[in-house]
């Protein structure tokens, strides 16, 4: 299977127009990175009076990492699990805004830490080499059946 030929929407929360990411380009265990062209989509649903504020970003991020844990749970199935949001911590923002950027975004995600009930990443998101924002966030875990 070709990443990128791997049908996001079906493995995230999202879809339609609110399944903001592209095509996967790697991951591992670890890490994953994706790319995002949707930051310029006119009808983006993340907009605010025809703006995409770069504190959208977080979603950005939030959705490669529920997009890494299914990947690598197909790899090492578990139990069934859906992420929440759980905290925002030393979020940078590079920028104002992510609909200015002409260039696809790349996202880079790793894990730093996980149990059973909480997942830690790490998060950056580029255009090209320039980072527009950057964190971390802890995705709160809950069983939920199929």
């Amino acid at each position: 299977m070709s990443l990128k030929s791997i049908n996001i929407a079906s493995l995230i929360p999202h879809s339609g127009k609110m399944c903001l990411l592209d095509h996967v380009i790697d991951f591992d265990e670890k890490k994953i990175r994706v790319i995002a062209t949707s930051h310029r989509d006119a009808d983006n649903p993340l907009k605010v009076d025809h703006r995409l504020n770069a504190v959208c970003g977080v979603e950005y991020a939030a959705q490669s990492m529920a997009l890494h844990s299914e990947l690598i749970s197909t790899e090492s199935p578990t139990s069934p699990q859906r992420g929440y949001l759980a905290s925002i911590r030393k979020l940078q923002l590079y920028c104002h805004r992510l609909d200015t950027v002409f260039n696809d975004v790349l996202i880079e995600s790793e894990k730093v830490g996980d149990d059973e009930r909480m997942l830690l990443y790490k998060f950056k998101l580029l255009d090209q080499a320039k980072v527009l924002c950057e964190g971390r966030l802890s995705i709160y875990l809950i069983e939920h059946s199929q």
